[in-house]
């Protein structure tokens, strides 16, 4: 599907969010914030909004939670220390900078 894994024809926003998947809901609030920003809403409208935004939310966040555990629970199945998963030895995190890439290397230094 091209509409992010959301139901065909479907608008997340009026589907029971008990039935949507983490992914929908996160997509969900993402509509609700890009509504609630464009200012172009009534009062009771926010409400409404701010509302369906604090369950879908919460909702999202016990997914979260959940998974969260059953990640833990496999890395600590076959270790003592019950620790969590740890990445490939390769890996970086997503968002570091590579070695020596963080500042470029002039060859000069601070006078001192």
């Amino acid at each position: 599907m091209s509409d992010g894994g959301m139901k065909q024809g479907m608008n997340p926003l009026q589907q029971d969010p008990e039935q949507l998947t983490f992914e929908e809901l996160v997509a969900a609030l993402e509509l609700l914030t890009d509504r609630l920003a464009s200012g172009q809403i009534g009062i009771e409208e926010a409400a409404d909004l701010y509302e369906r935004a604090e369950l879908l939310h919460g909702l999202a966040s016990q997914r979260l939670a959940r998974v969260q555990a059953r990640i833990e629970a496999l890395g600590g199945a076959g270790t003592a220390g019950g620790g969590a998963v740890s990445a490939a030895p390769n890996s970086a995190a997503p968002n570091a900078p590579a070695p020596d890439s963080a500042a470029p290397n002039t060859g000069s230094r601070p006078p001192g």
